[in-house]
Order: C-alpha cells, then structure tokens, then sequence
C-alpha cells in the first residue's frame, strides 16, 4: 500500500470518533481496488468480489468507534476479505475466470518505449503464467507483487508461514521465468523466419 499509514490513522478515527462521510469515501477508494483485485483473484469473479468487497467495506462503517480497536486496518480489510471469500466458496457458488491484468508490470517500469518486444505480450504471458499456478501460491504472490505487502504482512492476512510465504513465492517466480523463457526462444524463433 503505498499510502502512508499516518492516512490511514486518520481516516480511521475520523470514522470511528466522527463517523466522517468524507474520510470514510478517501479509505473506500483508497483500498476498493487493491481488495476488489484480491477477491478476483481468491474467486475468479468480478461481479461477486465487487459484492464481497462493499460488504466488507460497509462493515467497517458500522464497526463505529470499535473501528478505532484495529491496529492495521490494511491487514484487517485484507483479512476480511479473505475470510468473506472463503466463506463465499464454501456457499459452492459458482465462479467465472476472468481476463486478469499486468498492469504491476508497467507499474514496476520493467518496459522502455523503444522496447523491441510488446509489453502487451510480455504482460499477457506473465499473467497466464500466474493464472496457472496453485491457488495459494498465486494468492502470496498478488499480495506481495500486486499489493505490496511484506511477508510479515502477508503472514497475518494469510495466517501461513513465513517459510510457506518464501516458498509460494519461488514456486511463482521460477513458473513465470520458464513461461517468459518460453515466449523469448518463441519470439526469437519468429524473427529468424
């Protein structure tokens, strides 16, 4: 989360002391869209982690001045999530894959304008490269890439260890780095043709 958690202090107890509407509208659309990722990538479905996410979110509005017992409200709301969606799952409702985004890519600046190959592509691989690993390692890897949370972080939302965290991790990388030599020696392979 690359907003200070000084912001997040703030808000916080605006809600909880003063049930400030405004600072209430700055947390929801500071974290709608980190959550709402991680509930797509926990579900698979756009239209119910968009459901997931404002219930959650609604239920920090109602927590009132029980909010201000929350020492880091970014784990919590990841944690809630995680546990909404899983209750969500074991419901058997029924999920649909989604057309995931690299943005994290362009985001990291991994891509220059006079790249020779299409980041598009590039992003395109990576993320099929992700969509294919196990559920729990593609889960880690969202919440450190994506979401920029420490192992530390990732330990309390997902309440695994931080040998496990370190393990999904390089299972993730070495996937992505096979799938990314894979598309080099294909691209190569095309411009000798």
């Amino acid at each position: 989360m690359k907003k200070e958690l000084s912001d997040i202090l703030y808000w916080q107890r605006r809600i909880a002391y003063f049930r400030d509407e405004k600072a209430y509208k700055e947390l929801y659309f500071h974290f709608y869209t980190p959550l709402h990722r991680f509930a797509v990538t926990l579900l698979g479905d756009p239209e119910t982690s968009e459901e997931l996410v404002s219930d959650v979110m609604i239920r920090i509005w109602l927590m009132e001045e029980k909010l201000n017992n929350v020492n880091r409200l970014d784990l919590y709301l990841f944690k809630s999530v995680r546990n909404a969606a899983l209750a969500c799952i074991n419901e058997n409702k029924p999920v649909v894959l989604h057309a995931g985004d690299s943005s994290y890519l362009d985001r990291a600046g991994y891509f220059t304008a006079d790249s020779k190959i299409n980041s598009k592509e590039i992003g395109s691989c990576i993320e099929a490269a992700v969509k294919r690993l196990p559920p729990q390692s593609r889960l880690v890897f969202r919440l450190v890439k994506d979401e920029g949370l420490s192992y530390k972080e990732v330990q309390t939302v997902m309440g695994i260890s931080n040998n496990s965290i370190k393990t999904h991790i390089r299972i993730a990388l070495k996937r992505i780095r096979l799938a990314l030599e894979d598309f080099t020696s294909e691209t190569n392979r095309e411009k000798i043709k």
